[in-house]
């Protein structure tokens, strides 16, 4: 893989990682704003009746024919004490918002960054991949080659007097190499190719966790890979295995 491709993805990366401990601090600071309202809330609540309370005193007043335009020192406490909670609410409540507007944002900035860092890994599989097609293309290259080589050497014919000439033909183990077609037998219903998938599948997840991490492209699944007999596990991966018959994959 590209140096460039691994800078990107260890670029990516680290924004997602800085990102997250932004949205851990706001988080945290989300709380204590959550807290500060419960308490102004709380407050508030303790004054409730606080209206019933001055009416009382002012319908006593008025009974004792008394003024009314000056609340006791106790009332002006509480109800001071009202005013306060009330403002200490709505401050609060205002700075709860904005911090999850916030926290809003940066969330929505992560989640594009972790984006990024995922096609970043995409990129190095792709680039391995890459690197299994070219070496694809040159043995695909050579086997047709070969089969032309072989099938010019079938056509060959040779005189025979008074019979029509007979083309030579090639051996029995010329023929069974022509016609194989690639793949192997696997026992049961075996799918190697799901397998295969998700040992890809592990290499992104290492990737995507740790922009350092060293990969290699999973080796190729042969029906020797199964051990029959033994039980239904994936050695060495600590993955299930799932194939419907009895047996268990080798480590890769």
């Amino acid at each position: 893989m590209s140096k460039e491709t691994r800078a990107a993805l260890r670029a990516a990366a680290e924004k997602v990682s800085a990102l997250r401990k932004q949205i851990q601090a706001l988080e945290v600071a989300e709380e204590r704003a959550e807290g500060t309202a419960d308490q102004a809330r709380q407050e508030l609540a303790r004054h409730a009746h606080l209206d019933k309370e001055i009416t009382k005193w002012r319908v006593e007043q008025v009974k004792k024919g008394a003024s009314t335009k000056t609340l006791p020192n106790q009332l002006q406490t509480k109800v001071a004490a009202r005013r306060d909670a009330s403002e200490e609410l709505e401050q609060s409540q205002s700075t709860l918002q904005a911090i999850r507007e916030e926290l809003e944002g940066l969330n929505f900035q992560c989640e594009k960054a972790e984006a990024e860092a995922r096609t970043c890994a995409v990129t190095v599989l792709h680039e391995m991949g890459d690197a299994l097609a070219a070496e694809l293309r040159s043995i695909n290259m050579r086997r047709r080659e070969l089969r032309q080589l072989l099938s010019g050497l079938s056509d060959v014919k040779i005189e025979r007097p008074g019979y029509a000439p007979k083309a030579i033909g090639i051996s029995r183990a010329a023929e069974e190499a022509l016609n194989m077609d690639g793949s192997f037998d696997f026992p049961g219903n075996i799918d190697p190719a799901e397998e295969i998938v998700r040992r890809w599948a592990r290499r992104l997840e290492a990737l995507c966790a740790d922009p350092n991490a060293e990969i290699t492209a999973p080796k190729h699944l042969t029906p020797s890979d199964y051990v029959p007999g033994k039980p239904r596990e994936f050695v060495g991966a600590g993955l299930p295995w799932s194939p419907g018959t009895p047996g268990s994959w080798k480590s890769e």
